[in-house]
């Protein structure tokens, strides 16, 4: 009996979930403050945006382009390598729910995210894939 405890309590162990990936609670802290977007592309095709549209303002979990055109965008990270981000509309319908992976190099911001619905998340930074958008961000400096 005393020799079955410990054996049930491995078993047990062995059917547990594998644990989450740790969340880079730093990395929402580092990403606060003013950036410019100096390269976008959708597909692999370089897209130009006007200087508005690359001004982007991170403040708390709020991402929005400093014309508002699009007003703020919740987001959220999640672990991984590389990061994973979501990013949801106010209001959101299934057409405002965005998911990606980022990376943070010092100064510079790089998404990856899948702008078509139902298309699964990209697993690396490569944008020639149909409905993928990648931008690429600098730290505004002060």
């Amino acid at each position: 009996m005393r020799a079955a405890v410990p054996l049930l309590a491995l078993v047990s162990l062995a059917f547990a979930p594998a644990p989450w990936p740790k969340v880079p609670r730093d990395d929402l802290a580092k990403m606060q403050g003013e950036w410019k977007r100096v390269s976008a592309s959708v597909g692999g095709v370089p897209v130009f945006l006007n200087e508005k549209q690359n001004d982007t303002v991170i403040a708390g979990r709020n991402f929005r382009q400093a014309s508002g055109a699009t007003g703020a965008w919740t987001i959220a990270l999640s672990g991984g390598k590389p990061g994973r981000i979501y990013f949801e509309a106010p209001g959101a319908s299934k057409f405002h729910h965005l998911h990606g992976i980022y990376k943070l190099e010092g100064d510079t911001l790089t998404l990856c995210t899948v702008i078509t619905p139902g298309r699964p998340r990209p697993d690396s930074f490569d944008d020639s894939r149909p409905g993928v958008w990648l931008e690429v961000f600098q730290r505004r400096k002060r």
